[in-house]
């Protein structure tokens, strides 16, 4: 019967063979015998003749006929290789997935640029890394073997090409590196969002948002695992997965567009989620609108991936909904859309630590250095003003961020940031209760010690383990070397403004209140009466608990051999304080500028000693947690955000330092260019005075500039600190 068939066939091709060209003839010769039969049967019933090629490829109904006829009479392999058979022979082109291949290798080298510069952006800066680090890690240890196997993988097997095309070794192998993908792909999705919560968690203190966000993490974990689960196991045997293609093989499956569509759904569903926990933050931020809606259009960056989420979701729905059975050619637009969404993931995810190096690298843009009080106009007399009374210690913002002061009382509109560089850059900032900070420790170095000495902290939570050491051992070296990154040369100033420069900064690092300011941060620890002078002091803070009432030994005579080698041009100093001193070279000798640009480079060079003590021992960090207490004991309350400062903890301390001699932070009016020198301001930071800023009275400003202009050996008393009264 079989022969009876067979013979049948090659009889009814062999008109049709005989009157085609060699090529085509071998083409044919290539059929099944069973789509031999449904072709020239199907022929012959229709309009086009058995040599009308043309007619035949370009007939419809009569492709479908055959198609139909083919499924039923033939097996799977059989009715691809028909298919193959017939496309050539209408010359349909063959498709390419080069460009695939091609766009995923160039966004994979992209996202490996940006996983790079984050790990070395933080390494540079001396960053603590964080639970969003290490998951940023895990992302990447995922995400790298689904960019390596799509090209290698996916597309090797057939992904972008026409199923027909294809052997059915590749068909085999293009379903089963399809489930590993798909795994793949929900690890690296299920990472991006745990790295963004963690990152979150650094930043938000309230305990309701920090609540939600752990049960975010909770339910991100838990879709994870059950959808890996799912995944692997929606086929019994797991082989029937990539092996059902072929109809030889027996197993059961889930459906796989309940899978794809309900994991698309919920993953848009959890990225709006996690999108709208920091923006409803936004209201409890102490910021002026405008920088508001920038904090929020930083969050919605994130708004991109969702995008693309929903448009990977409508090319899922579209190739399940497909009827042409060409799955490796149907899902090529939701592979590239996958593609897309886990680099650009990354890229997102990225961008906040990208935002420090790109101030690092370019800061006369992106940040400034600059210590001001812009000078107001009528066209500011909108805006919203705080009240300058000395008593008030909650109807302000941070400084860090702004604050501004009355202009019917002032005349003045806004204060800047200021420090070295104070942008303000992805970290959300709140008001005077902010509670989540890392806390860090430095191992203490007691010159001439005879044995090690270690204070146990009182555990004021639990989850704190911090200790502090007064041990023996040489301190590190305290000459200063020059910085090739940020050098000052003093060459611009002629004989005499150096000298005064000179001369004031010496004597303002001879008093006492400088030497046991240096001697504090030397020695790791500010003693225990500076932490209850300052506005920061928390009783539950584990620093307070450690009783340290003095200045371990030895640590003075470091400050003054500090003093000692002190050279102004080797400190490390931004570019902008070149311009800073070309303004006090212009100033005449004696005027109010020259005295107003005096004490700003003062203060700049207490700000970069105090600095360059605490780096001594590249910061000394013992161990980093997150507790309600500042960054570092080292800490003016409104100058505490270490991620928008160049040297981090380093500048942070290096304010501390400038506060605890000056009496304060010290800003100045730049008028409306912002290159002049108008006033001078002090930014306090007493427990039990003025905790905005207060200009000095004519008296303290008088008795300043006579301190450091005079010889040290002069009579001249020094003012400092200057702390604010009624009289400022």
């Amino acid at each position: 019967m079989k022969l009876f068939h067979g013979l049948l066939a090659c009889l009814l091709t062999l008109p049709l063979a005989l009157a085609l060209d060699d090529q085509s003839s071998a083409l044919l010769s290539t059929l099944p015998q069973c789509a031999a039969k449904c072709l020239v049967t199907n022929v012959l019933q229709s309009t086009c003749n058995l040599d009308d090629v043309e007619c035949t490829c370009t007939n419809t109904a009569l492709q479908q006929q055959v198609e139909a006829c083919v499924r039923e009479a033939c097996t799977v392999k059989e009715g691809l290789s028909t298919k193959n058979t017939t496309m050539t022979l209408c010359g349909v082109p063959v498709r390419s997935n080069k460009a695939f291949i091609r766009n995923n290798d160039i966004m994979g080298g992209i996202t490996g640029v940006f996983f790079f510069l984050r790990f070395a952006t933080k390494l540079a800066l001396k960053m603590p890394l964080g639970m969003d680090d290490l998951f940023m890690f895990i992302t990447m240890i995922t995400a790298f073997p689904c960019i390596a196997l799509n090209s290698h993988g996916l597309a090797k097997s057939g992904l972008g090409k026409d199923l027909w095309t294809l052997h059915p070794d590749e068909i085999t192998s293009f379903g089963r590196w399809f489930l590993i993908m798909a795994c793949l792909y929900f690890s690296v999705q299920a990472c991006l969002k745990l790295t963004m919560i963690f990152f979150y968690l650094r930043i938000f203190p309230g305990k309701t948002v920090r609540r939600l966000l752990w049960a975010s993490v909770v339910f991100t974990v838990g879709f994870w695992i059950a959808f890996i689960i799912v995944v692997i196991f929606q086929c019994q045997p797991i082989s029937y997965f990539w092996t059902r293609w072929d109809h030889e093989h027996s197993g059961k499956c889930a459906s796989v567009n309940g899978i794809t569509w309900s994991h698309a759904a919920i993953n848009i569903a959890l990225d709006f989620w996690i999108l709208a926990i920091p923006l409803s933050q936004l209201r409890k931020m102490k910021l002026d609108w405008r920088k508001k809606v920038g904090v929020g259009l930083m969050f919605c960056v994130g708004t991109f991936v969702t995008i693309v989420s929903i448009l990977r979701l409508y090319a899922c729905v579209e190739a399940g909904l497909s009827q042409n059975n060409n799955p490796s050619w149907e899902y090529l637009p939701m592979c590239k859309w996958s593609t897309i969404e886990l680099n650009v993931g990354v890229w997102c995810t990225c961008m906040p630590t990208l935002r420090l190096l790109l101030v690092q690298l370019f800061p006369k843009w992106l940040g400034t250095s600059k210590r001001y009080l812009k000078y107001g106009n009528n066209s500011d007399s909108g805006r919203k003003s705080h009240s300058t009374n000395t008593n008030d210690t909650k109807g302000h913002e941070r400084f860090g961020s702004r604050a501004e002061v009355g202009k019917a009382s002032l005349h003045r509109a806004r204060v800047e940031p200021v420090g070295i560089v104070c942008d303000r850059t992805y970290e959300v900032q709140y008001g005077e209760d902010d509670e989540t900070y890392l806390v860090h420790m430095k191992p203490m170095h007691t010159k001439g010690a005879d044995s090690w000495k270690r204070m146990l902290m009182k555990a004021i939570n639990h989850k704190y383990d911090l200790f502090r050491e007064c041990k023996s051992g040489e301190m590190p070296s305290l000459a200063l070397e020059s910085e090739t990154t940020a050098t000052t040369n003093l060459s611009i100033l002629d004989e005499d403004h150096r000298q005064i420069l000179d001369r004031a900064i010496r004597n303002i690092l001879s008093t006492e209140v400088a030497e046991l300011t240096y001697a504090q941060i030397l020695d790791g620890l500010p003693t225990e009466d500076s932490l209850w002078d300052g506005f920061d002091f928390v009783e539950d803070h584990p620093v307070q608990t450690i009783e340290h009432d003095e200045i371990c030994p030895g640590f003075l005579e470091k400050a003054r051999e500090l003093r000692g080698q002190f050279q102004f041009d080797r400190l490390h100093l931004e570019p902008k304080v070149i311009q800073t001193m070309k303004h006090f070279q212009s100033e005449l000798v004696g005027s109010d500028g020259f005295h107003l640009r005096l004490i700003e480079l003062v203060a700049i060079a207490c700000h970069e000693i105090g600095a360059y003590a605490y780096d001594l021992d590249q910061g000394g960090v013992e161990s980093r947690r997150f507790c309600e207490p500042p960054p570092t004991a080292f800490c003016h309350r409104a100058y505490r955000y270490l991620e928008q400062y160049p040297r981090g903890l380093a500048n942070v301390a290096g304010y501390w330092a400038e506060s605890k001699i000056f009496g304060g932070v010290v800003v100045f009016d730049r008028g409306e260019t912002e290159d002049e020198c108008k006033s001078m301001w002090i930014h306090g930071d007493l427990i039990r005075g003025p905790k905005t800023l207060y200009p000095p009275t004519p008296e303290q400003f008088k008795a300043l500039i006579e301190f450091l202009t005079n010889p040290l050996e002069s009579d001249s008393q020094c003012p400092l600190p200057i702390h604010g009264t009624r009289a400022n």
